[in-house]
């Protein structure tokens, strides 16, 4: 059995978000993606808008019907802060001996994988699945300048051939802040849910204070 890692703040989730677990399914480089919340991001610390409980909500409500995908807690079950992925792997394979783990990343995190918290030995020990992004998935020549070449060949076969779905949670954020309806992007259950909840009031302006 084989399940995919694909962790992510979701804040909030969006189409954005099932796209890049739809097309590993598709391609039949997995069975099973476990959508995995950041509880302490290494590189975004303290840059959570909705509470870990609200995202975790949300992502419960992006993936109901989908039997291939599973929301995974395992960031708040081991505690670990920060919470590198490498880390949390670890621990997730040693939970779950019979399961075949893999990392799913989009192009942008492909490109700065070398940067990662034990990125290499992430890379030997784990397959990496990217959803390709457009104008910044690295091709090998790229990819060259930091991993030898195993590692090239290793990460570029990884890349899937899948269509661009250009949304950030970002966007999501702004266009709920100045009042649009978002449900090109996301469900309208989510949409209730935040507007249930009152997430979000006022985060455009945050966003542009923190620049």
């Amino acid at each position: 059995m084989r399940e995919a890692f694909f962790g992510g703040t979701f804040d909030p989730p969006h189409y954005g978000h099932l796209a890049p677990a739809r097309a590993a399914l598709a391609a039949g480089v997995t069975d099973r993606v476990l959508l995995v919340p950041a509880f302490a991001p290494p590189h975004k610390k303290g840059r959570a808008f909705a509470s870990y409980e609200d995202r975790v909500r949300m992502l419960q409500l992006l993936i109901e019907g989908l039997p291939d995908m599973e929301v995974c807690e395992a960031e708040r079950e081991f505690a670990l802060s920060p919470s590198y992925t490498y880390e949390v792997l670890k621990r997730l394979e040693e939970r779950t001996p019979g399961i075949r783990l893999q990392l799913l990343i989009g192009g942008d995190s492909l490109a700065q994988l070398h940067t990662w918290y034990r990125g290499r030995e992430l890379a030997e020990h784990w397959d990496v699945i990217t959803y390709p992004r457009a104008g910044v998935t690295p091709d090998r020549a790229m990819l060259r300048r930091y991993w030898p070449e195993f590692l090239v060949e290793k990460l570029a076969a990884g890349i899937l051939e899948a269509p661009f779905f250009e949304i950030s949670s970002t966007e999501v954020r702004k266009k709920m802040a100045i009042g649009e309806n978002p449900t090109t992007f996301i469900p309208e259950k989510i949409r209730d849910y935040v507007r249930e909840h009152r997430l979000y009031v006022g985060s455009m302006w945050r966003e542009e204070k923190e620049k």
